[in-house]
């Protein structure tokens, strides 16, 4: 079941979401909650936004950037 309200889309937790938020954490070291929320941006065709490149993304980002949709607010 997913939420939807203006320019947001609450989405439920699948086994896919699971499994590649698991395989982001492994491949780039991430915390859980940053690899669910990358996950959910593959999966669901969106842009994972995050206020600022956190210390253990920084050490990966030209690949991070280059296999997911990512939007940082400190660029703007």
């Amino acid at each position: 079941m997913a939420v939807q309200v203006p320019n947001t889309e609450i989405v439920s937790g699948t086994l896919d979401l699971a499994l590649e938020s698991g395989r982001i954490k492994r491949d780039f070291g991430l915390t859980l909650t940053d690899s669910y929320v990358i996950a959910a941006a593959k999966l669901n065709k969106g842009k994972a936004l995050f206020k600022r490149r956190e210390t253990e993304m920084s050490k990966q980002i030209s690949i991070l950037v280059k296999e997911y949709p990512l939007v940082f607010l400190e660029d703007y």
